[in-house]
């Protein structure tokens, strides 16, 4: 199995990153010299992906534009980056979709429907930054395998959390004891759960690879969690018509940064920042003053 196509959505209105996302979306945020979705589109293109729709907010056209650089005539001149260049050389073709109003990820990847078409597809948002997962044997290649090892119609990617966090992901169940398994098979997938009512500590990692056939299911979803339709409950309905559905874990060394709140934000653009290779140290001592007072 070879999968080509990704989708991102990148349409959400960042509200709990208000005011910086008035004007931006919180995908072009940057973390350390690099917006956050261009880590993304990094990750894929590691991954040997080459076609990525990135699903944008009407009258949002930051990413657009950002992008705008790796046209087809690659017309670079001396201002050629690494990045572009990476897009030029792997022939990787980056196209927009909008989805007019926020209406949850499941109406974003709907609005994709054409770009998909028949084939299995990667979905990683925009907001979620992974690290760790080079190739060979990153995250994403993984669940491709995992895919084509069960013929399964979907495979999620998580990582185990702390309970009190339960209630900002998606949250699922494992069939038997998953405990020292690099995937296993799911019994049961619930939307942002309440502390009390959340089936594990397995949450969902904000990657998935999944098999056309979701798109059925997302036209027969009603909306769900704050009145959006929601993928999470259209893979529900999944498993409960007996479809098959797989986990991958992230591994150790594998990292995920959340942009979805300004707590959340600063530390992942501390965290880059301090990785930056020219000005990582003095970042880490001019904290340290900080801390010390």
């Amino acid at each position: 199995m070879t999968i080509r196509k990704a989708v991102i959505p990148a349409a959400g209105l960042g509200g709990l990153l208000y005011p910086i996302t008035k004007v931006q979306p919180k995908e072009m945020l940057p973390l350390g010299r690099k917006p956050a979705v261009q880590l993304v589109v990094e990750e894929l293109i590691g991954a040997g992906l080459t076609e990525v729709c990135i699903v944008t907010s009407r009258g949002r056209r930051a990413i657009e534009d950002y992008f705008s650089f790796a046209s087809d005539d690659g017309g670079f001149g001396a201002d050629r980056d690494t990045f572009a260049t990476a897009l030029v050389e792997k022939r990787v073709h980056v196209s927009f979709v909008e989805q007019p109003e926020p209406r949850g990820m499941g109406e974003a990847l709907l609005r994709a429907r054409e770009f998909v078409d028949d084939e299995p597809f990667v979905v990683a948002l925009g907001d979620a930054v992974i690290t760790g997962t080079q190739a060979p044997g990153g995250l994403v290649q993984r669940m491709e395998h995992t895919m084509e090892a069960t013929g399964c119609d979907a495979v999620v990617a998580v990582r185990t959390v702390d309970r009190a966090q339960v209630s900002q992901y998606g949250v699922v169940t494992p069939i038997g004891a998953p405990a020292g398994k690099a995937h296993f098979m799911v019994a049961d997938i619930v939307e942002k759960p309440p502390i009390e009512e959340a089936p594990s500590t397995i949450a969902v990692a904000g990657r998935y690879i999944l098999q056309p056939l979701i798109f059925d299911y997302l036209e027969e979803t009603p909306p769900g969690f704050g009145g959006e339709l929601q993928l999470t409950d259209a893979l529900r309905r999944m498993v409960h018509d007996r479809e098959s559905i797989w986990a991958e874990f992230m591994r150790p060394g594998e990292r995920r940064f959340d942009l979805g709140n300004f707590l959340q934000y600063s530390r992942a653009f501390i965290h880059f920042s301090l990785n930056d290779p020219e000005v990582g140290l003095s970042v880490k001592e001019y904290l340290q003053q900080l801390v010390m007072g």
